[in-house]
């Protein structure tokens, strides 16, 4: 098990990484509807630039946390456990931070019938992930709502299929030329992921706190 009342600073620093990320997904989601209502322009970059920030300071605080792990008397399995759970959540951000970079860089301009769905898919991304941080603090803790937390991130990812699925439709049944077709889809269907990520995360979550509790 984890014996946290012996390894605060880790349990610490667990706490700040997670703020961190969420902070990225707050900012990503910021930057998305931004996106979506006025286009690429410079206060886009900036706030790429801004999403991009956070995530690198919670790249840190993993580093930070993987050091910390390796000088504390933890057994082999459970750090092992714990390294799996922050690196599977870590592609979560990771990837957010990456798909306004590419935004930014390509000047994207979203197709504006995608507007009002893009900004929900952006929204119900963030909320999974702040389940899947809380699972993560519980897992760590009383293990009293992981399952919970992991059907409300489940109910997110469902939801955000059904928003890629429509979004693709729209994309399909217009009249933008193939290749926009592709290059709006591929926008879609890149920022769906993040629900994906975060479903893969919180089955890790799940898996771990089964593992505490034999």
């Amino acid at each position: 098990m984890f014996a946290f009342e012996k390894n605060r600073i880790i349990a610490s620093k667990i706490e700040t990484y997670l703020q961190e990320a969420i902070s990225t997904m707050d900012s990503y989601q910021d930057a998305i509807v931004y996106l979506s209502e006025h286009g690429p322009d410079e206060h886009f970059k900036n706030q790429s630039s801004k999403t991009h920030r956070f995530e690198c300071r919670a790249d840190d605080i993993r580093h930070e946390i993987e050091l910390e792990m390796f000088k504390k008397s933890l057994l082999p399995e459970t750090r092992e456990d714990l390294l799996v759970i922050l690196e599977n959540i870590d592609k979560v951000p990771t990837l957010a931070s990456r798909l306004l970079s590419f935004a930014a860089v390509q000047k994207t301009v979203l197709y504006p019938p995608l507007k009002q769905d893009i900004q929900a898919m952006a929204a119900i991304s963030v909320q999974a992930f702040a389940h899947c941080a809380d699972a993560v603090r519980d897992c760590l803790g009383k293990r009293e709502r992981v399952n919970a937390l992991s059907a409300k991130v489940d109910d997110c990812e469902h939801i955000g299929d059904e928003l890629e699925q429509r979004m693709v439709e729209i994309i399909f049944n217009s009249k933008l030329s193939s290749g926009d077709k592709l290059l709006q889809k591929e926008f879609v269907v890149e920022n769906a992921s993040l629900c994906d990520l975060t479903q893969d995360a919180v089955d890790r979550v799940v898996i771990t706190a089964v593992k505490r509790q034999i």
